[in-house]
């Protein structure tokens, strides 16, 4: 007869003792054998799965085997808007713009009061309002930016929860898988396979991590931290400057969600209603409407006696070219108004599929847990309905994702300027946020109270 070693300890269990109680094929040496290879699997199961799991060195995610630890208060949406907004380059140059207009047109009008020509004065002050206009874009470009880079960060930590939750789930089933390997209850071939996917599924953990440690960085150099990534094995460059090289920012503790509500309904937000906010609050189409009325002004200076033929014919082409270019521009808005709207709901309609099979997923994977549990299933039924679960949990994330970039453009088509405070403003020439640069509000969905597209399950 012989011993089998049973868990990582070295526990033992003597089959030889066993089969001296029983007399050689009886009923009751059965049951014994049985019993006996309950306490394999149960060995196996607790002993050497811990041994596993430690060489591994993947760590579980918080959800996968407890209660998720409470969050600790950090970097919320609206503050890194803001840090972006105050680091960024091209923030800065267009506020260095604005600031030498506004000197041009203190100039002309010192020159008009000594009396200049007004019109050097009408141009400067259209300069100054391009000016304007360019810094309420600059600002809309980062903020916007910096939101969807802080959504990247937050999907790249909840893909990397999936992938270790996907893998921890995987070593259960591989430590069971080897106990009935070595049980003889199931083929090397059919055990080699689990150990394969094991191994599979830790590379894509691995793969997660490194996502999630790039996009932290992207964030971290967004708001004004390290302007070097990090070398190899986290090591600074020999070749950096010690100024540099000091420069080690400090982990990153988001306190927003991954944030997902419906867009509405057709009637609360129709596509009509969204053209007619874009049109009215756009900088190009403002920019547009500002250009035909400085024409027909200078037009109407133009239009005498003692202008030049020539001179008048000029002002009433730049005028038609004008009104021209009002036209384009408010097409223009049109077309990407009516696409982001579309989108968004296409979005949205991922969102809830998304969902839907995540549900379902997750049924399947019970049910032939259950039956694997009552010896009606197989091992490799198990590790196909967990493997689906995964990719159902990863596609109802994604589904997020896209809809918070959908969302994002919708907000861009409108003129709209998120920071993460509360619901959306305009970026417009003519608002506080593009004339003055002041902070606007934010987030037409609200991301305080909106749902976290991982939290499904």
């Amino acid at each position: 007869m012989r011993r089998i070693i049973v868990g990582s300890d070295g526990n033992r269990e003597d089959w030889t003792r066993a089969s001296r109680h029983c007399g050689g094929g009886s009923t009751r040496c059965a049951v014994v054998a049985i019993a006996c290879l309950a306490v394999v699997i149960a060995a196996w199961s607790f002993g050497a799965g811990a041994a596993l799991a430690q060489e591994a060195q993947v760590p579980v995610a918080a959800g996968a085997g407890g209660a998720a630890p409470k969050a600790a208060p950090g970097l919320s949406l609206a503050d890194a808007i803001q840090q972006a907004l105050a680091a960024s380059v091209s923030v800065q140059l267009a506020e260095l713009d604005v600031q030498l207009a506004e000197m041009d047109v203190t100039a002309a009008r010192v020159e008009v009061e000594q009396g200049g020509s007004r019109k050097v004065l009408r141009q400067a002050e259209a300069a100054l309002q391009t000016a304007r206009d360019s810094l309420a874009a600059a600002r809309q470009q980062v903020a916007i930016r910096a939101q969807e880079q802080y959504y990247a960060v937050l999907r790249a930590r909840e893909l990397q929860a999936i992938q270790e939750q996907a893998y921890a789930r995987m070593q259960r089933q591989e430590n069971v898988a080897k106990a009935k390997w070595q049980a003889g209850l199931i083929s090397r071939q059919d055990y080699q396979e689990v150990a394969d996917q094991l191994a599979d599924n830790q590379q894509r953990v691995q793969d997660a991590r490194a996502a999630t440690a790039l996009e932290e960085w992207k964030l971290q150099q967004m708001l004004g931290g390290q302007t070097q990534a990090p070398a190899k094995g986290g090591q600074q460059s020999k070749e950096a400057p010690r100024s540099q090289a000091q420069v080690q920012p400090a982990p990153l503790v988001l306190s927003g969600r991954f944030p997902y509500e419906a867009p509405g309904k057709p009637e609360e937000l129709s596509v009509e209603k969204a053209v007619a906010t874009a049109l009215s609050q756009r900088s190009d189409v403002q920019q547009a409407v500002r250009n035909v009325r400085a024409a027909q002004a200078d037009l109407k200076v133009a239009d005498n006696d003692y202008t030049p033929r020539q001179e008048t014919e000029k002002a009433r082409l730049a005028l038609q070219k004008a009104q021209l270019q009002e036209i384009s521009a408010r097409q223009k808005a049109e077309n990407e108004v009516r696409q982001a709207f579309l989108q968004l709901h296409q979005a949205a309609h991922k969102v809830e599929q998304t969902r839907r099979a995540l549900v379902r997923a997750q049924s399947a994977e019970k049910i032939e847990r259950a039956r694997q549990e009552s010896g009606m299933g197989s091992l490799l039924d198990v590790l196909a309905a967990e493997g689906a679960l995964a990719q159902a949990q990863l596609d109802a994330a994604g589904a997020v994702w896209d809809y918070n970039l959908a969302r994002a453009q919708f907000w861009q088509a409108l003129g709209w300027v998120p920071t993460g405070a509360g619901a959306p403003a305009t970026g417009g020439a003519g608002s506080s946020t593009g004339a003055a640069g002041a902070e606007g509000t934010a987030d037409a969905a609200g991301a305080a109270g909106a749902e976290r597209g991982g939290e499904r399950h």
